[in-house]
């Protein structure tokens, strides 16, 4: 059965128009998405879901999408049950995991809808002032509609429908004013008159959230004449100029959400005849609990036709005095325009992307003054073909990402730069997409972790160009040790066991020990210093050394140094160089053995210098210096000198020289 030519409630589906008995229009206002609840009393109603449609009352039209349909049979009569849903509660349902970044806030709001299926201009306006500020939003795997609302209300943006004859368009402004009707209704409560020039009786009901936490309610009903005080304690946030921001930072946020508060917090609900009210209206309302401007935050409309079968049913659910259609509203004073706070102040979510450091020339990347990075996201990194990741250079990184540290203070703390392409992991600030802080790198594929199944208990910092420091504790060796590449140059502090050694070792290239004042080095068993190349100890004040056996050897090269004194003591003392030993001191230099003293020199040359003082050689037993088939032997009471070639003396006298009888 379709509906006749002048229907009072009508549902239009198509070319199709329906009666409709009862309906209620619910959460009606701005920044709000409405849903439509209806009756139709017809066996014929095909199926109807996902279809557009529209409720036609009186002259006011409200379109949406048909989401639930059911059917009920009770005492010969069969009812279909419709549910319509606003558009964008419709297109917007779906939940996704993506970025905007780095754009333009229109141009996202825009890119949800029309991504969404929506028509601009039709569909959606945007009254929107440009900007040349970029934005990044995460929306994570949360319905589009949260999102977008949620963008809104971080901005101050306000959204209404415009229902025109074949559409609704939702118009997004950032003006409140423009969206709000025009015109004051003025409400005068009387008793058992309702409000003035309102036909029928009305319910009047003032909400006052004090921040005690109590709520206070006052109701009149022209029935019972009388107001009725009732009090109950509340779990919502207090309220009415109490709010506190809380790290709360978009631009007017804080006053906003206060808004948002004081709104829930201090309402007037009334119940009128008719659709007078639209959302935003500005109403004066006089009453002996209430008196002031306010502004209508939501609309419940509902309406039922008469001498319809079964319409007594509806009827009982229905208040005393209630008309065939009439309007309940929510109205308050501090109106913010924006949606509900249930809907709006979410708890903040742990929210992690991935991304790689932003590519310059050199092994490092850019780093600022204060340490931070570019970055970019993984969704702006083309993959190829063979697996290999290649930067969309149509993109650009990011601006300065700070990074977070083990340790960090005025001026001291711990840095340990990443290398270029790095693959790094970003988290937000309070969830803010704003305030991306750079919290660790990680490995992967191209990128293999320094951690393998052969060291798993071993405790390393690696470096880029091989260099590490490595702790392992086990239960029979503890050991730390620092090391180049390839282990070619090493410290090493063990212990295990009974057993404890410290090892410094230059397998290639020079080690030398420097100190401004003295140098001990102090053993009761063996000390050895050993280098490929170069041994070098060098001490600007005093340069002592002391242990059973002494040994230093070199390759190459061996030099003592000392600008004041350099002692070293052992019963074995052994200096050892293929090339050269050199031993030099400001002062005085003495070489002195408890049983032998020998200076040997293979190859090359051996020299004994002293440029501006002696040269003091002292031996208890005996000294030899030989060379060749020559030598010279020096005992506590003779001296031997031998040469298998020629003897030459050139003094300018000698005395007391014989020969010596073999």
């Amino acid at each position: 059965m379709t509906a006749g030519k002048s229907p009072k409630f009508v549902l239009k589906t198509g070319s199709h128009l329906w009666n409709v008995t009862s309906f209620t229009i619910k959460n009606l206002g701005i920044s709000r998405e409405y849903e439509i609840h209806l009756i139709i009393q017809d066996e014929d109603v095909p199926r109807l879901i996902n279809q557009p449609a529209s409720l036609h009352v009186d002259a006011h039209i409200f379109h949406g999408f048909i989401v639930s349909q059911q059917v009920s049979h009770s005492e010969q009569i069969v009812r279909t049950s419709i549910q319509l849903v606003s558009p964008l509660k419709y297109y917007l349902s779906h939940s996704h995991t993506q970025i905007f970044k780095e754009q333009h806030l229109p141009s996202i709001i825009r890119k949800l809808l029309v991504n969404a299926g929506l028509t601009e201009g039709a569909q959606f306006e945007l009254r929107l002032k440009s900007e040349a500020k970029d934005w990044w939003f995460y929306q994570d795997n949360e319905s589009t509609l949260l999102f977008l609302r949620r963008i809104l209300a971080a901005h101050c943006l306000y959204y209404s429908y415009q229902q025109t004859e074949d559409h609704a368009r939702c118009i997004i402004a950032d003006s409140l004013e423009t969206l709000l009707p025009a015109g004051l209704i003025a409400l005068k409560l009387q008793p058992h008159s309702g409000f003035a020039r309102q036909e029928g009786i009305s319910v009047l009901t003032f909400k006052q959230h004090l921040c005690t936490g109590t709520v206070t309610r006052r109701n009149f009903a022209a029935q019972s004449a009388n107001y009725t005080t009732k009090e109950a304690s509340s779990a919502c946030k207090p309220a009415l100029g109490k709010y506190e921001t809380n790290g709360y930072s978009p631009s007017q946020g804080a006053i906003v959400k206060q808004a948002m508060l004081d709104e829930a917090a201090r309402q007037v609900t009334l119940q009128i005849s008719g659709m007078p009210l639209l959302p935003g209206h500005e109403v004066n309302v006089e009453s002996d609990e209430f008196n002031g401007r306010v502004r209508v935050c939501a609309l419940e409309i509902r309406g039922f036709q008469e001498k319809v079968k079964g319409v007594q049913k509806i009827e009982e659910h229905l208040s005393f005095h209630e008309e065939r259609l009439h309007t309940k509203a929510v109205l308050s004073p501090f109106f913010s325009g924006l949606a509900p706070i249930s809907n709006q102040i979410e708890s903040v979510k742990t929210k992690f992307d991935t991304a790689q450091i932003e590519h310059r020339p050199g092994i490092y990347p850019d780093i600022s003054e204060t340490g931070s990075y570019h970055i970019r996201l993984h969704q702006d990194i083309m993959a190829h073909g063979d697996g290999k990741r290649l930067r969309n250079e149509k993109t650009k990184a990011s601006p300065w990402v700070r990074a977070a540290s083990y340790f960090a203070g005025n001026h001291y703390g711990f840095n340990f730069p990443l290398y270029d392409e790095s693959e790094a992991l970003i988290a937000y600030e309070n969830g803010n997409m704003q305030s991306p802080v750079l919290i660790g790198a990680l490995s992967n594929s191209d990128c293999p972790s320094v951690v393998t199944s052969a060291n798993p208990d071993e405790k390393m910092i690696a470096t880029r160009a091989g260099n590490q420091l490595k702790w392992l504790e086990s239960g029979q060796e503890n050991s730390v040790e620092l090391s180049s590449k390839l282990q070619k140059n090493r410290l090493s502090i063990k212990e295990q066991g009974g057993s404890k050694e410290i090892t410094l070792e230059s397998q290639e290239g020079s080690l030398s020990l420097y100190t401004a004042n003295v140098l001990n080095i102090n053993t009761s068993q063996n000390y050895q210093k050993y280098a490929k190349n170069m041994l070098r100890l060098w001490g600007r004040g005093d340069l002592n050394g002391s242990s059973t056996n002494i040994v230093f050897k070199a390759q190459e090269s061996l030099s003592l140094s000392s600008d004041q004194d350099a002692s070293f003591h052992a019963p074995t003392q052994s200096l050892q160089a293929q090339k050269k030993i050199k031993s030099k001191s400001v002062g005085s230099t003495v070489l002195k053995a408890g049983q032998n003293l020998r200076f040997s020199c293979s190859r090359g040359n051996q020299s004994l210098q002293a440029h501006q003082g002696n040269i003091f050689i002292a031996a208890d037993t005996s000294l030899t210096i030989k060379t060749g088939n020559a030598s010279l032997l020096v005992t506590s009471n003779s001296m031997r000198l031998h040469t298998g070639g020629n003897l030459m003396i050139h003094a300018l006298a000698t005395s007391g020289l014989e020969p010596f009888e073999t």
